[in-house]
């Protein structure tokens, strides 16, 4: 009876031992296939690859690195449930924006009127597509944005996100551009002296979020520097005519010194100068005679 009980104990154990053999199999099949597959170059042809490399993602891409490369100004939105009807709104109204020649700073030739409208600099207003846009960034060359400069635009990625790109940087222009956008959606932005604007700081309506912006392709600003930006930078004719005033100014500092020497004062110097030189001379000839007779 014993003798019964321990085979059957026995018999029992090793049908709950588990199979090592095949469990040692069946792993270092799973590990061959696992490996063959990694070992297998990826095929552009699969459909995976043809859902990521499809001709509108490329065209796409293509369009984003043409206005980044086109443009001083690329200023970032995050729109916040924003209808067709209503991106078509800003849209026509940031292409409704006038540019002159008088905003861009550029002096019109001759036959021209200075307040020509200036088409071809006109800015765009685009809804993008975050992670190609992000792709986009990484790729722009080093040699005109640093890489912690696009670190940090990429950064501002988070969400859905617009693009406001502009050919020429110019404030006022910019200015319009934010009137108009605001306007397009209803919203009144706080007076900049109002309690509860902090230097600007909601330029815009809450439904289009202002991010940043990348200037001249190397400078990021976030939203409060550049509403300062826009808000405190005179026009361009006038920052050229200060900067001509800097330049200026030794050159005006020597002529005011002239012109009070101008006149009998020019030749009451000069008088004064020969006297001096007389007097020296004197007392250099008086003290070799000196030194002769001793």
């Amino acid at each position: 009876m014993r003798a019964t009980t321990s085979s059957l104990l026995q018999t029992s154990r090793r049908s709950l031992k588990p199979n090592t053999s095949s469990c040692s199999s069946t792993t270092t099949t799973t590990t061959r296939s696992v490996s063959n597959r990694s070992r297998t170059p990826h095929d552009p042809s699969h459909s995976a690859s043809a859902r990521i490399y499809t001709p509108r993602k490329q065209f796409l891409y293509r369009s984003y690195v043409d206005l980044l490369e086109k443009s001083q100004a690329v200023i970032l939105f995050q729109p916040n449930n924003l209808s067709s009807a209503e991106l078509g709104s800003i849209r026509r109204a940031v292409k409704g924006v006038p540019v002159t020649k008088h905003m861009m700073g550029e002096i019109g030739l001759e036959g021209e009127q200075p307040e020509e409208v200036v088409s071809s600099v006109a800015a765009t207003f685009t809804v993008a597509r975050t992670g190609l846009l992000a792709s986009v960034i990484r790729s722009l060359p080093s040699s005109s944005t640093p890489a912690h400069t696009a670190d940090q635009l990429s950064s501002l990625l988070s969400g859905p996100v617009a693009l406001l790109t502009v050919p020429t940087l110019s404030p006022p222009y910019l200015k319009s551009l934010f009137a108009a956008v605001n306007k397009s959606l209803g919203y009144r932005p706080p007076a900049a002296n109002h309690p509860t604007a902090l230097a600007g700081s909601h330029p815009t309506s809450p439904r289009l979020v202002l991010l940043g912006a990348l200037l001249e392709k190397n400078q990021l600003f976030s939203a409060p520097e550049l509403v300062q930006l826009v808000q405190t930078l005179p026009e361009m004719d006038m920052l050229r005519a200060q900067l001509v005033g800097l330049l200026e100014m030794p050159a005006r500092q020597l002529l005011g010194v002239t012109q009070q020497a101008g006149g009998g004062g020019l030749v009451r110097t000069l008088m004064g100068l020969e006297q001096g030189l007389k007097e020296g001379q004197e007392g250099s000839a008086g003290a070799v005679e000196g030194e002769k007779a001793a």
